[in-house]
């Protein structure tokens, strides 16, 4: 019922007689002899099949499944298999469109904005008309590189690839791809690194640079308030703010999808309540925003004036302008607070905190010197009260050499109530 026949340029060719009598040949090209002989029996066990009306045994309907297109549409012509229904093909530009309307209306206008900007890079870089199917590993890790070399922060980059595994893990559901190029990609966040700590001296200078009385409030509240800016100084209104109980609600765009997230509650803390009272006070009626400055003007203008009033104060722009403040806020209240409490008010978890807010000051290394003189003080008296209870003849034998390590603790000592070190730090000075 099927042989394979060899001409002498070695092309060879599948002959089959069909159920029907017909003959039928299928050119294989230089397929090998092994691989030819292999197709040779799947289709004599395919014609065997229909000539009894038998049903397609599970191997070799799996076996069908597996192989390629030309072949299975020969198959096809013959009266054999049903025709392979066509795959869609999807373009770059078709996927991320289709994500976006599918999802984009659950998303806030930050990260939609994100987005926007992510698939900008992606449509250029592949071209919108490109199938999903053509973009291979390699071309994924080729983006990569290529949008650190457009100048992109590592965050950002990975940030970008990590929006196109989710893009195309969305294919993959669909059926319009059998695999996602960006799996191997690296797209797990880092830990932020251009952390800049805002003293509260400093961050008074550059509140009394700042005249807009709007502008104010929505630098105090990211200060003091720990608020993400300008997102959650946007959704806030008058209705948030519990006048009696001293306390502010603060609605969270960017975690209301997850349940429990949509919203927190921080005290008014003393920083913020003079800016939220006067900005009370001169709110027309029946407006109800707190901080109408951001809904009149784009996230972008309210830097300029902020890098105005920080130049105006004598200081240098910091890094993130917002996220930095809040970082301080955050910074500041763990040294009086337990970190879930500040979690809890921050709205962010104590993992979150240490890898993206949480800094090492300056204070933090005097307290830790500031501990090793009191146990240099501590360490003397203890020597003192030892050396007044020992036997006469321990004293009389070790005289000399205590008498030489007393004089050193006690030098160390007198240089952290003086603030001065010793020439060789804060260790007491021994013989030899």
């Amino acid at each position: 019922m099927a042989s394979i026949s060899t001409n002498k340029q070695g092309e060879r060719r599948l002959l089959v007689v069909l159920p029907n009598n017909k003959r039928k040949s299928m050119r294989l090209g230089a397929m090998p002899v092994k691989s030819a002989e292999s197709l040779r029996g799947w289709v004599e066990k395919l014609v065997s099949t229909r000539r009894r009306g038998a049903d397609i045994d599970g191997k070799l309907s799996a076996w069908l499944a597996d192989v390629d297109d030309g072949t299975h549409a020969t198959l096809s012509g013959w009266g054999l298999v049903e025709p392979r229904e066509r795959a869609e093909v999807v373009t770059v530009g078709q996927l991320v469109a289709a994500w976006l309307d599918k999802r984009g209306k659950t998303l806030t206008p930050g990260t939609l904005r994100r987005l926007e900007q992510g698939k900008r890079s992606l449509v250029d870089y592949f071209g919108a008309d490109t199938p999903i199917g053509k973009v291979s590993d390699g071309k994924a890790e080729d983006y990569r590189a290529h949008l650190l070399g457009e100048g992109l922060a590592e965050a950002t980059v990975r940030k970008r690839c990590s929006d196109a595994r989710v893009w195309w893990r969305y294919a993959m559901r669909h059926g319009w791809t059998d695999r996602n190029p960006f799996e191997a990609v690296p797209t797990c966040a880092t830990a932020t690194a251009d952390l800049a700590y805002i003293s509260e001296q400093d961050a008074r200078k550059v509140l009394d640079e700042i005249a807009d009385p709007d502008l104010r409030l929505v630098f105090v509240l990211a200060r003091w308030g720990g608020l993400r800016t300008p997102s959650e100084a946007q959704a806030m209104t008058w209705a948030d703010i519990d006048w009696e109980r001293r306390r502010v609600r603060v609605p969270s765009p960017k975690t209301q999808r997850h349940a429990g997230h949509e919203q927190r509650l921080i005290p008014m803390f003393e920083e913020i309540a003079g800016e939220l009272q006067a900005s009370f006070d001169r709110a027309e009626v029946g407006d109800t925003r707190v901080c109408p400055l951001v809904h009149r003007v784009q996230p972008s203008a309210l830097r300029k004036p902020m890098f105005k009033a920080i130049k105006r104060a004598g200081l240098t722009a910091w890094p993130r302008l917002w996220h930095n403040l809040r970082s301080s806020r955050q910074t500041e209240l763990e040294q009086n607070f337990p970190s879930h409490v500040v979690c809890k008010w921050l709205g962010n978890s104590e993992a979150v905190a240490r890898r993206h807010y949480l800094q090492v000051l300056d204070s933090d290394y005097d307290k830790a010197l500031a501990g090793d003189c009191t146990r240099q003080r501590a360490q003397l008296r203890s020597v003192e009260v030892g050396n007044g209870s020992q036997p006469s003849e321990s004293v009389e034998s070790d005289s000399a050499e205590n008498a030489e390590n007393n004089a050193g603790l006690q030098l160390a000592a007198n240089g952290c109530e003086s603030g001065q070190v010793t020439p060789t730090g804060f260790e007491p000075v021994l013989p030899g």
